[in-house]
């Protein structure tokens, strides 16, 4: 108990340590010797090559150095080099199907033609008695919001291959603003026509009231204006930037 105790002294802990630091000496394993605490000797390094352990080097642990000349090369099977460390990472852009962009970029050019072709048609012919019965003006809504959702789909397909990454985030801004205004004119309008319908065949009244066009035009508007405040707080308080994600 009385030695635990000298031991345990500072004065004692720290010569201690000081013999440790001095003591260096040939041991059976080669040079004895001790740094923070630790041992310090050198370290041969073996490979098994055709069945049997061969040298291939050494360690040094006192000047923390690498000898691969002490010894026969390294040998790795196959050729194939030494193995990895640590996990190889690869970095693969995804990008869309340009076969699958470029037919669904025609079926919306298609799309567009045709709704350009039923919008002069209507307005050519808007006098015409079933033309005329069917709501013109609201008509032509509906053909331009189509015509809008159909450009949507080509912005959509866009990615960083077939633009520049600093128009990037303009197309995405594209991307939904034409797809919102196109749902918006075409089913308010539908929806506004449809509602009139309903109005005019469920009023028995003798003297049921006429709703104008400019009445559905207003119920089209606010719903254009309810998505138009939608967007624009979203593009005020978070707008649309290119992120890379690993």
């Amino acid at each position: 108990n009385i030695m635990l105790k000298q031991f345990r002294d500072p004065l004692w802990e720290q010569l201690f340590l000081e013999a440790l630091r001095n003591t260096s000496f040939e041991g059976v394993t080669g040079p004895v010797r001790f740094y923070d605490n630790e041992r310090k000797a050198n370290i041969m390094l073996k490979q098994f090559q055709n069945g049997e352990e061969v040298k291939v080097g050494e360690f040094n642990g006192v000047t923390q150095q690498l000898d691969l000349s002490k010894g026969q090369g390294i040998c790795w099977p196959e050729g194939r080099g030494p193995p990895k460390d640590r996990t190889l990472q690869q970095f693969e852009h995804s990008h869309v199907n340009l076969a699958i962009y470029a037919s669904l970029a025609a079926t919306a050019s298609c799309g567009i033609i045709m709704a350009a072709v039923f919008l002069a048609i209507n307005i050519k012919y808007r006098n015409q008695r079933y033309i005329k019965m069917s709501s013109p003006h609201l008509n032509n809504l509906i053909i331009v919001g189509c015509m809008l959702t159909y450009s949507s789909v080509i912005f959509l397909g866009m990615d960083s291959r077939l633009t520049s990454e600093q128009a990037f985030p303009y197309i995405c801004t594209a991307r939904a603003w034409l797809l919102m205004a196109g749902f918006s004119l075409a089913f308010g309008a539908m929806f506004s026509k449809t509602w009139r319908v309903h109005s005019i065949f469920t009023d028995v009244k003798l003297n049921k009231k006429v709703i104008k066009d400019y009445q559905l035009f207003m119920v089209v508007g606010v719903l254009l204006v309810i998505d138009m405040g939608i967007m624009t707080t979203w593009q005020v308080t978070d707008p649309f930037y290119r992120d890379t994600k690993q």
